[in-house]
């Protein structure tokens, strides 16, 4: 065994073990080898053991060379994940004096299972998963470390990720994602500060990371899951509305419980929002709006307004989507979030729209920036979440953005006529305007959505011959850019959507008729 915590004490800080020669790593198999096979193994001996292998996994190109059924099996044994599945209602936690070997043969199974396809089929065979959900029933024992529960769910979630079937019968057959949802109840903090310790905070991403792999599962939102997902819904909720010990930590929870609303059904969107005079206690809501507790969206706006300050491009994609599509989606199921976010996204309009709808700090800046993003995907979602909040009316849309913004969706949905067209049912509020904008409203600009001068007309003074000549000039220089490919004309068709012309004099088929008739 000394050979074992000589390798240890060398290699325990080393994260490339390029240096270890085969005759070396041979010895030290050999001697784990002994260790797994002997009877009565010394604690000591067997928690080096572990380590060992653990520092071996950094070698991820080796492991195939020397992982076998025997020493994963043994790790299996040392993680204490073979007495679960037929414990019954007996579970009980490992011994006190086994605790650090429990937890570090687990992250000897995490450190294999990131890298090597043959331990993720182990993992399978085995049904680690179903053993971890078992575990799960008695992290409220006071005997089961913090480092265990951690390891135990960035275990599942990687399994969860990485062997789909697994995740599927985690989700369909092993009753997953309502062990889960009672996790996170058992861990929602029960002081008056209501405030989730960072250790929590831990669990909790973890926790929603891996129930976001199990609800991708579901084909659909199946009837039968309504119970458990309208749980998942309410403690989701719960847990945005909770105080982290940092600012980071809460923005974090916040982005994985948007993630599974993602999956979760349209329907359950009024969890979030519950009236105020059905909850228990009153005192506890935060944000009140029309006599319902908007906790919960508020969370998620501040959530995408702090994207939306630091967010790169490169990255919007990644970040921003997984944020709005939920919150269109709950927009247009619910009519209080969506008058809620409108009263924060597109408030009533006054003196600002002397600039620009993209210049400035406000959310409706910062939204109409989007529309004009150089990543497709985002512009189109974003332009989805302000049609959705102006109750899908072009009129509305364009005063608060501009046609020149909105272009790109009243093209995609075929509404450059101006025309809405929805099936969306949205209830009769009123869109007021304040003085300061019926002040201004003669001299806004629609194409750009912002106030400008009224400027003399070029072509006051003209005769018509002279108009004629500068619009012929105005269709050569089109068509002679139109034939460098630097743009397509169009015209608006039948459907509402650009239709491309072949000639620029399609544009003025006036003035093509009266050449004809002069020659």
């Amino acid at each position: 065994m000394t050979d074992i915590h000589q390798f240890v004490t060398r290699y325990g800080s080393e994260m490339d073990l390029r240096a270890l020669s085969e005759t070396d790593m041979a010895n030290i198999l050999d001697s784990i080898r002994q260790l797994i096979r002997s009877e009565g193994q010394d604690r000591q001996h067997h928690l080096a053991a572990l380590t060992a292998v653990k520092i071996l996994s950094r070698a991820r190109d080796r492991v195939d060379l020397w992982m076998s059924e025997e020493i994963f099996n043994w790790l299996i044994v040392s993680s204490h994940l073979n007495r679960y599945k037929t414990a019954g209602d007996s579970l009980a936690p490992p011994d006190s004096r086994d605790m650090d070997t429990v937890v570090e043969a687990v992250k000897c199974i995490y450190n294999l299972t990131f890298t090597n396809r043959k331990v993720q089929l182990m993992c399978e065979k085995e049904q680690c998963v179903l053993e971890l959900l078992n575990r799960c029933k008695i992290y409220s024992n006071s005997s089961i470390p913090h480092s265990l529960k951690l390891f135990d769910l960035k275990l599942m979630f990687l399994i969860t990720a990485l062997v789909s079937s697994t995740a599927s019968s985690a989700a369909k057959d092993w009753c997953g994602v309502s062990s889960l949802t009672q996790l996170l109840q058992d861990i929602l903090p029960a002081n008056p500060q209501n405030l989730l310790s960072e250790e929590n905070c831990q669990l909790v991403v973890e926790i929603l990371r891996i129930l976001y792999n199990l609800l991708s599962q579901f084909d659909g939102h199946n009837d039968n899951n309504g119970e458990e997902h309208a749980m998942l819904a309410e403690v989701s909720k719960q847990l945005v509305g909770c105080h982290c010990e940092t600012r980071d930590r809460h923005l974090e929870v916040t982005k994985h419980c948007c993630n599974l609303w993602t999956l979760l059904p349209s329907k359950l969107a009024h969890i979030l929002v519950p009236a105020a005079d059905e909850l228990n206690d009153v005192s506890k809501v935060q944000r009140s709006f029309l006599g319902h507790d908007v906790t919960a969206i508020f969370e998620i706006l501040s959530y995408l307004e702090m994207l939306l300050k630091d967010v790169s491009v490169r990255a919007q994609q990644d970040q921003l989507l997984p944020v709005l599509l939920p919150l269109t989606t709950l927009c247009k199921s619910n009519r209080i979030i969506r008058k809620y976010c409108r009263c924060q996204v597109l408030p009533p309009l006054k003196d600002e729209v002397k600039q620009l709808p993209e210049e400035g700090n406000s959310l409706r800046n910062k939204f109409c920036k989007l529309l004009t993003s150089t990543v497709t995907q985002v512009k189109h979602v974003a332009a989805d979440f302000l049609y959705v909040l102006c109750k899908e009316n072009v009129s509305r849309l364009i005063k608060y953005t501009g046609f020149g913004n909105a272009a790109g969706l009243l093209a995609q949905y075929g509404l450059m006529s101006g025309q809405s067209s929805t099936s969306t049912a949205y209830s009769d509020d009123s869109d007021s305007d304040t003085e300061e904008y019926r002040d201004l409203e003669s001299q806004v600009n629609h194409v750009t959505g912002r106030c400008e001068p009224v400027r003399p007309n070029p072509m006051e003074g003209m005769s018509d011959e002279q108009k004629e000549y500068e619009a012929m000039q105005l269709l050569n220089a089109m068509d002679k850019l139109q034939r460098l490919g630097v743009v397509q004309p169009s015209t608006i068709g039948p459907d509402g959507k650009p239709v491309p012309v072949e000639h620029v004099l399609q544009l003025a088929p006036d003035i093509g008729n009266t050449e004809n008739n002069e020659d």
